[in-house]
């Protein structure tokens, strides 16, 4: 079997494995467009804003690791463990202590993996301009649109971000206005056709270019 197709088949039966999560975590449908993206485009640099459930946090970490190359940094305060957010995961306790799944999303992502416990606002803000190839905001979802220009400025030209549950929290839909603002082609992906699907909920993908991009530099 070529090696992308095992990769496919080895994500797949990752997807299968987990089986149905929380309402809170992110459609595999989603998950699987962010973990095909990562293998096309090769980033070096990405950002999770959010860690939650780990779906994403593990779908990026597949796609790193198929491409031999590039660097995982996910952002979480813990705050949504708090009460039992995620009734699926073991907290390890109520004051923000890193929940129990983390040492296992540590173990999968080695070297190629950076847990920062922050608040994702003050993150964000000390980040320096064109910092990551590929952010993926799925953190703060009622406040997050007051810092959305700065992650915008922290990705790098040609780079691309991610914003999920934009149609739930119609406050997102801020990255909106802010691609088109800046002239940045965009697209949003909401549509269920299968039972158990939830991608109603809306992913926006940004394309941080004013032009179009025929082909990769290197070629």
């Amino acid at each position: 079997m070529d090696d992308v197709l095992k990769e496919f088949a080895g994500f797949g039966e990752f997807l299968d494995g987990i089986g149905s999560l929380h309402q809170m975590a992110v459609d595999k449908v989603h998950a699987s467009l962010v973990h095909s993206t990562i293998l096309a485009s090769k980033p070096e640099r990405v950002l999770e804003l959010g860690i939650g459930s780990g779906l994403l946090s593990f779908s990026i970490l597949h796609a790193l690791k198929y491409n031999q190359r590039g660097h995982l940094v996910s952002v979480d305060n813990w705050r949504d463990f708090e009460g039992g957010g995620y009734p699926w995961v073991e907290s390890s306790s109520t004051d923000r202590g890193e929940p129990a799944h983390i040492s296992g999303l540590r173990k999968f992502g080695a070297e190629r993996l950076d847990v920062m416990v922050a608040d994702e606002r003050e993150f964000v803000e000390k980040c320096q301009p064109h910092s990551f190839d590929i952010i993926v905001v799925d953190g703060n979802h009622k406040e997050g649109h007051l810092w959305a220009e700065k992650v915008l400025e922290i990705c790098r030209p040609e780079g691309i971000v991610f914003s999920h549950d934009v149609l739930e929290y119609r406050n997102l839909i801020v990255y909106r206005d802010l691609a088109v603002g800046r002239g940045f082609g965009f697209r949003i992906f909401s549509k269920s056709s299968l039972p158990g699907e939830r991608c109603e909920r809306g992913l926006m993908v940004i394309f941080e270019s004013s032009r179009s991009v025929e082909c990769d530099e290197s070629t």
